[in-house]
């Protein structure tokens, strides 16, 4: 049975403009969502990039187009078709919510966006054809980056990073030998009280980082474990980042200068910190594709060192 329907053959111009004519319709009737995410993302540090999100996904479209097939059919296969029923679904829970309680701005705009976006993903796969939906798929769903997050887990993340921070910082100042104090999420050190709020958590430049990490892994990786991997390093990177950084203004104020905790050290030091965090990074990334040129050079040398069964003539 086949996994995928089929519909007809159409020309790649056919297709991509059933694509944009798709996506125009749904923009119009999911312009009041989209005009509010226009305004949280002018308005909100943590969401500025959405903006730039469907550039990041046309161009990783754009590097493998190399890839993709000529020719094919309009095919609704189990990936489109799974974006077809998250976004009734989520289209679905956001009339069902908004008759019944009074959302959040995020709340209002993870609901309604999602729902968009999976339309807009199930119709990319469906005019890409069954043919092209392994290139398509990935690029497609960093769509998904628009969403913003339900106030719930925007406070579960910030809350991680913050008392990750916390306890990293803690531990650094007092390596330093400087004195110190602490009750919970504040530190008494020698003529300065610190204390870890949750703008000190970093979000957005852990939010920079992942995307960072998602795109560079997708690019440069072939091996899913290794992007995961990649993936998963960035929570320990941004606690170690956040904690260097309190360790650094606390340390420059205590023993250097009083003034240094209201400056730009303070105030404006956080992407010197953040370029800093790209190092270990880059460092994982590298040694996970040098891995996988190792493998695959040892992968073919093995392949080569194989010898077929010979044909034999019989006279």
């Amino acid at each position: 049975m086949a996994n995928a329907v089929e519909i007809r053959s159409v020309s790649s111009q056919m297709r991509l403009a059933g694509f944009v004519v798709t996506v125009s319709l749904l923009s119009l009737i999911s312009i009041r969502p989209l005009a509010a995410l226009t305004r949280l993302s002018g308005s909100s540090e943590l969401y500025s990039h959405v903006m730039l999100v469907p550039l990041l996904s046309a161009y990783l479209i754009w590097i493998k187009r190399k890839e993709l097939v000529a020719t094919g059919r309009l095919s609704l296969g189990m990936e489109a078709g799974i974006g077809f029923i998250a976004g009734c679904i989520g289209a679905i829970s956001y009339g069902l919510a908004a008759r019944r309680f009074t959302l959040a701005n995020d709340d209002y705009l993870f609901l309604a966006m999602s729902s968009f976006v999976s339309f807009v993903v199930a119709a990319g796969l469906f005019f890409g054809g069954r043919e092209n939906a392994p290139v398509l798929l990935f690029p497609l769903c960093t769509l998904f980056l628009m969403v913003p997050f339900p106030s719930i887990v925007t406070h579960f993340i910030t809350s991680c990073l913050q008392y990750g921070s916390a306890e990293v910082a803690y531990l650094l100042i007092k390596m330093t030998g400087t004195p110190i104090a602490r009750e919970g999420l504040v530190f008494l050190l020698p003529g300065l009280s610190v204390t870890v709020a949750e703008e000190c958590s970093g979000i957005r430049s852990t939010m920079v980082l992942f995307i960072t990490s998602l795109v560079g892994g997708y690019m440069f990786l072939n091996k899913t474990s290794h992007r995961a991997a990649l993936l998963i390093s960035v929570l320990p990177i941004a606690i170690m980042r956040n904690g260097l950084r309190i360790l650094t203004i606390s340390w420059l104020t205590v023993h250097v200068d009083r003034e240094i905790i209201n400056g730009p050290v303070h105030k404006h030091g956080g992407p010197p910190f953040f370029v800093l965090s790209l190092i270990p990074l880059f460092c994982l990334l590298l040694w996970f594709r040098k891995r996988e040129n190792r493998e695959r050079d040892l992968a073919g040398k093995s392949d080569g060192g194989i010898k077929g069964p010979q044909a034999v003539t019989i006279p």
